[in-house]
């Protein structure tokens, strides 16, 4: 599952930032702190695109403090760079709705407080890495791909819910107001759209978002 990364390579990239920062060389065993560096710096860099702007490998290497060729130690070029960066916080926030849902199930929660943790577990984490939540929902790093065929990621999740609202239903635990996959669409947009005006309209004097996302939860659900 990911994004089939495109060849082209970012034309910037050809030579040296000389305004790059300087970075301590890894100790030797922990070349993977390169990649982890590059890609906290695309989710950086990506966070703070306006809608028309292009993301540049030559930004990345500036905002990791390497040089713009040292990208190509782990990635084949901007595609490869950006797919991995989603991917991986697809794969945080994923585990962390998980780790949420198994909380609730060694508690003795039922289909219905694994269902409740899964969906504050997706508010707490979102507002906690308001940056990384733009990446993956506010239009910062979809649109800057060249191939988008085989982009799946997220779909266990929402699969996830549909399961959960569908276990409710089989054993006559809830009334879902709709289908249980469009209950998981509904769930998945209004929650979205509670973390989205929470980041964006800071100004508004919100009640609790995890409070208001079980709110919209139970009326979507609807649980006996």
């Amino acid at each position: 599952m990911g994004v089939v990364p495109s060849q082209p390579s970012d034309p910037t990239a050809a030579s040296a930032s000389e305004s790059s920062p300087k970075r301590v060389r890894n100790a030797r065993g922990n070349g993977s702190q390169l990649r982890t560096d590059l890609l906290n710096a695309t989710t950086a860099v990506l966070a703070g695109l306006g809608n028309d702007e292009v993301l540049s490998l030559r930004a990345v290497a500036r905002a990791a403090g390497v040089a713009p060729t040292a990208v190509y130690l782990h990635f084949h070029g901007r595609d490869d760079l950006i797919s991995a960066t989603v991917e991986r916080q697809f794969e945080e926030l994923s585990s962390f709705r998980d780790s949420a849902e198994d909380t609730a199930a060694r508690a003795g929660g039922g289909p219905w407080e694994r269902l409740q943790a899964r969906t504050t577990a997706y508010v707490r984490w979102a507002l906690q890495n308001p940056g990384a939540y733009r990446v993956l929902y506010g239009g910062k790093a979809i649109p800057r791909l060249s191939s988008r065929e085989s982009l799946e990621l997220g779909q266990r999740m929402l699969d996830r819910t549909d399961e959960l609202v569908r276990e409710l239903t089989d054993a006559q635990l809830a009334r879902p107001t709709v289908s249980p996959s469009h209950a998981g669409l509904l769930i998945w947009a209004t929650c979205h759209g509670i973390v989205s005006l929470r980041i964006d309209k800071d100004t508004i004097d919100w009640p609790d978002a995890e409070t208001l996302a079980l709110e919209a939860l139970e009326s979507t659900v609807r649980p006996v």
